[in-house]
Formats: structure tokens, sequence, C-alpha cells
């Protein structure tokens, strides 16, 4: 009988341990694994959120300059432009944001009527909000067609790239560093209220954790119209965008 006892308290000590062990590598998993398809939406939203600094508000830097008349005068056409270029938030946002580009763009016309506005910018950005933040460095290029003025909207293709530090506020509260690329087609601008009618964009997500776990969220944006547009991730579930 004290044999049967001695195996016994054994085996229980030897479960007792491998409990230990076994909850020790799922803690060790948990804090390997990669960001969630929230965080990664936090991401894309953002990155398209004029109060960020997102795309759209440098959308809507790029028709502003493109329905400037001293812009689409006939001395310009074929004449590269540079400039420097600086945004941010305003005191008291609920995200505050800066960032300093340098741009160059191109008006392209049939002998003297503007047919095209191409358009380039990097340099800094960055935006801290209650979700998420992060700091980099952002690359894009557009063009715009729709100059005549027998067309009632702009139609803006562009191709969008920020890379980051990034830490979430959310989910995993992850740290990690993150490229972000969009790439649109066919974005309707309203020429009189320089609004979003509406367009697609193809979104990927891509980085590593400081653990070292890796991610990669590919999806959608959707241009709704009435300063909206919806994310659309690897699970097919929607986030929503407002502006």
């Amino acid at each position: 009988m004290k044999k049967i006892s001695l195996l016994k308290s054994a085996f229980l000590l030897f479960a007792a341990g491998s409990l230990v062990v076994s909850c020790s590598k799922d803690d060790d998993n948990d804090s390997q694994q990669g960001i969630t398809e929230e965080e990664a939406a936090e991401v894309a939203q953002r990155s398209v959120d004029p109060a960020s600094g997102g795309v759209v508000a440098q959308l809507n830097t790029s028709v502003t300059i493109a329905a400037s008349a001293s812009f689409l005068g006939p001395a310009n056409c074929g004449v590269q432009k540079t400039n420097n270029y600086s945004g941010s938030s305003t005191q008291g946002a609920t995200i505050s944001y800066a960032y300093s580009y340098g741009w160059n763009w191109t008006l392209t016309c049939a002998g003297t009527q503007p047919q095209r506005f191409d358009f380039a910018y990097s340099g800094s950005a960055g935006y801290d909000g209650p979700r998420i933040a992060t700091s980099g460095s952002t690359a894009a290029t557009a063009n715009i067609t729709g100059l005549e003025s027998s067309a009632s909207q702009y139609v803006v293709n562009t191709s969008y790239e920020h890379n980051g530090n990034t830490t979430s506020k959310i989910g995993n509260k992850n740290s990690f560093t993150s490229k972000v690329q969009i790439s649109s087609a066919n974005i309707n601008i309203d020429k009189v209220t320089r609004k979003i009618q509406s367009g697609s964009a193809a979104v990927t997500i891509t980085g590593s954790t400081t653990q070292g776990s890796s991610f990669n969220y590919n999806g959608t944006i959707v241009f709704n119209g009435n300063n909206t547009a919806t994310v659309t991730l690897n699970s097919n579930q929607t986030y929503a965008v407002q502006w």
C-alpha cells in the first residue's frame, strides 16, 4: 500500500508540474502572437482618416492645388513644380498628428487644355490617438484627371505607403513595426464640395512585433460618400471610418 501511495503522490506531483509548464508555455505563446485584426484595422482606419493626417487629408490638399487657377494656367503645362508642405492637428484634438512633406507636381496639357495633374510627396508623418500611435515616414504618388470644365468630378488614382513604429492601445497592446500600402482605383471627388463621392482601394498591412512575430493583413477600402469609408480585412468583418 505504501508503494501505491508513493506512486500516486509521484504521479500527482508530475501532473501538477506538467500543468505549470503547460500554462507557462501558453503564456509564452500569448506574448509571442502577432497583432489582432482589430489592431490592423485601426492602423488602416487611421491611414485613411484626415483627423490623423491620413490619405484623405493629402487627397484634399492635392485637389485644392489642382483646382487653383494659378496652377492650371497654360504657362504651367509640362513644368514640374516643387514645394514643402506641413500640417498638424489643432490643439486639444482627440487625435494629434503632424506631417512634413516635400511635394512635386506636373500639369499635363493637350495644347493649353489641362488634362492630368501628377504629384508625389514624401516625408515624416505620425499620429497619436486613443487607440493607436505611430511615427515614421510616408511616400505617395497620385494622378488627377477630370480637369476639363465640363467634368463634374475629379478622378484620382494614388499609391500610398507609410512605414512606422507603432504602439497599440487596444487588443494585445502590441508594439510593432508596420508598413501600410494603399493603392486606389478611381476615387471620384466632387468639384464643388471637394468631397470624395466613391471609389475603392486595396490595402496591405505587414510588419512584426517587438517579440518577433510577423503579420500580414490584406483587404479593401471602399469610399461610400458622405465622409465615410469601410475597411474590410482578412476575416471579412467591416470597420467604419468617418470624418
